[in-house]
């Protein structure tokens, strides 16, 4: 699979606070469409070159059920506290 993303166009809002904050807000499910398309078509690329599932169709899928349950959120909040740092502030 090639992905060509245009750099010199804006998916999100820029700066690495709005960054950070716009991506656990794609965590918590509230994702432009234009960004769930491509953390859809990424993220089931790279589940299947993984070798954890053959169909892409599945594997995005798969992506929304872990980000509309939750767990997607928990674990980066899991992460964070692994890391000596303090959850839930946003």
């Amino acid at each position: 699979m090639l992905s060509l993303i245009w750099m010199n166009q804006l998916v999100m809002q820029c700066g690495n606070t709005l960054e950070i904050i716009e991506s656990i807000e794609c965590l918590k499910g509230n994702m432009p469409e234009d960004v769930e398309e491509i953390v859809l078509a990424l993220g089931s690329y790279i589940i299947k070159l993984a070798g954890e599932g053959d169909s892409t169709e599945e594997n995005k899928k798969r992506i929304l059920e872990v980000i509309e349950n939750g767990k997607a959120y928990a674990k980066l909040l899991e992460v964070v506290a692994a890391q000596g740092r303090r959850c839930g502030i946003y």
